[in-house]
């Protein structure tokens, strides 16, 4: 019973999710009505979870949809409950802070008040325009399960899918994104890189898509390389920094598989990778902050875990974000730096978590921390019969786990070194031909292993390393006939993984 009174609080909450407009809307005492104000407010903040087909249980697009919610959206909002972010105020400023203005919660407090009037249909917007596009364009490998996983109405779990690479080489990264398969049912999802692909065998022992628990994967504590939750803007890597994707890695997909209405689904979420095509100088690394060896004691309210780690000696870094990972038992968690001069600096406090707004907070501003720094985390739980999120009644012992009925206690922190700088690649082309079996090929000097052929910069997807000659020779047998059309001049350039282009040469077919 409990847990049908907490699910039916959260679909409450889910009223008001989205990317917050951090210049706010002015607040208009009078006259304040839906198609004018309202509208507006609800697409900056709203509409991007809440219309048909997304994770929200219903649509907030209409003016019969936003009068029927209404009360309720002005409650969530006043109460900090919606739109969903945990960080404490006066700890870590944050990009894409979602939480409304005053002026905004006031706003929709007047509407309501007034009757929630629905105004001059001149007024209206044009209506935003809900894809199944991929927000940052369309990635240049796309990754996805062998099957599709189903998700039954009730289901609340956690499920892990190994997806091969393939890359040819080394690769860096400028971003790495999610396109959920069935939208209602994906709640968020988190990704890692299996450099040794051990995840495999994992896939391989369980008869359905994914895995359900890797028992402890080392990967899985290293740390992250992307998180997904509806409604997070997400954009590409800073200029100059990327994620290294080793030859031969597997990306582990987790996905959080949470019901919130409908009657389940099927689901084949897909990956997309986006290659630096700026030369890449910092390669973005992960510090975990995590405590795998605990007991929570079946009872206990309030209890707290720690954990810490140090910045290794010599390496004076730069913290980009952090996110938290705790389950269903957790409810706070602060981690902060303490610096060898004896200063300490607050990284995150986040209060009442939720479990099912996990993601990463971005820092406004990269943070410094010094070599031989201590980043320390202190977490809260709720094993005790009180807690309406609690997996077991009666309360049990809860130990480390990779279920959504285990528990973690974890941040990772997403930096980059001060001293790094790589040493770019310096690919060159000297000649472009095409041979009497139809393969386009590109001779030069200091192409990379998984280099590509670029037509006006547009990759070639089946560009190969030369066996013998890698380093001098890129091929293409088929690809490259449907980027350049006979008679037609095109640009042709290769680029390196590691971000670097060469010089443009021009080619006719």
């Amino acid at each position: 019973m409990k847990r049908r009174i907490a699910a039916a609080a959260a679909l409450s909450w889910l009223l008001l999710c989205g990317v917050a407009n951090r210049k706010g809307i002015a607040s208009d005492q009078t006259g304040v009505t839906f198609d004018n104000q309202i509208v507006r407010l609800l697409q900056k903040h709203c509409q991007i979870c809440h219309h048909d087909g997304d994770i929200a249980p219903f649509s907030l697009v209409s003016y019969e949809d936003a009068s029927r919610f209404g009360e309720a959206a002005q409650t969530a909002v006043e109460k900090k409950e919606m739109p969903p972010w945990k960080a404490g105020a006066g700890c870590g400023q944050f990009d894409g802070d979602r939480r409304l203005s005053s002026e905004e919660i006031q706003q929709l407090a007047d509407w309501v008040s007034a009757g929630k009037p629905e105004g001059d249909p001149h007024d209206l917007p044009p209506p935003l325009v809900f894809t199944e596009n991929w927000p940052l364009g369309q990635p240049d490998v796309v990754l996805e399960p062998d099957a599709d996983f189903q998700v039954n109405i009730g289901d609340d779990l956690y499920r892990y899918f190994s997806l091969p690479t393939d890359l040819r080489g080394d690769r860096f990264l400028s971003a790495i994104d999610v396109r959920p398969g069935a939208r209602s049912i994906v709640h968020h999802a988190i990704l890692y890189v299996d450099p040794n692909g051990k995840s495999k065998k994992f896939e391989e022992r369980d008869p359905k898509a994914g895995f359900e628990s890797t028992g402890g994967a080392d990967f899985l504590t290293e740390g992250a390389v992307g998180w997904w939750i509806p409604g997070d803007p997400h954009g590409f890597e800073p200029d100059g920094t990327g994620w290294l994707l080793p030859n031969g890695a597997r990306i582990v997909l987790k996905i959080h598989y949470h019901v919130h209405h409908g009657n389940g689904g099927s689901d084949r979420s897909q990956v997309g990778l986006y290659f630096a095509r700026t030369p890449v100088r910092k390669q973005l690394r992960v510090l975990p902050v995590a405590n795998t060896d605990f007991v929570i004691p079946p009872g206990e309210s309030h209890y707290k875990l720690n954990a810490s780690a140090v910045i290794p000696p010599g390496q004076n870094v730069h913290a980009l974000g952090i996110a938290a990972q705790m389950q269903l038992l957790g409810r706070e968690m602060q981690v902060q730096a303490a610096g060898t001069d004896g200063a300490t600096r607050c990284l995150i406090d986040l209060k009442e978590w939720d479990p099912h707004w996990q993601g990463l907070y971005r820092f406004k501003d990269p943070i410094p921390l010094s070599s031989g720094a201590r980043l320390s985390l202190s977490a809260f739980y709720d094993n005790s019969e009180g807690n309406s999120e609690n997996p077991n009644f009666p309360p049990q012992p809860m130990h480390y786990g990779e279920r959504t009925t285990d528990e973690t206690c974890m941040a990772f922190v997403k930096y980059t070194l001060d001293a790094e700088s790589r040493t770019l690649s310096t690919p060159e082309i000297s000649g472009i031909d095409v041979d009497s079996s139809g393969q386009l090929i590109v001779s030069g000097k200091g192409f990379l292993d998984g280099a590509d052929i670029e037509v006006n910069q547009q990759r070639v997807a089946d560009t190969r390393n030369h066996k013998k000659k890698a380093a001098k020779r890129l091929l293409s047998s088929a690809a490259w006939t449907t980027l350049i059309s006979a008679g037609h001049q095109v640009s042709i350039t290769v680029l390196n993984p590691d971000g670097v282009r060469s010089t443009a040469v021009s080619f006719s077919r």
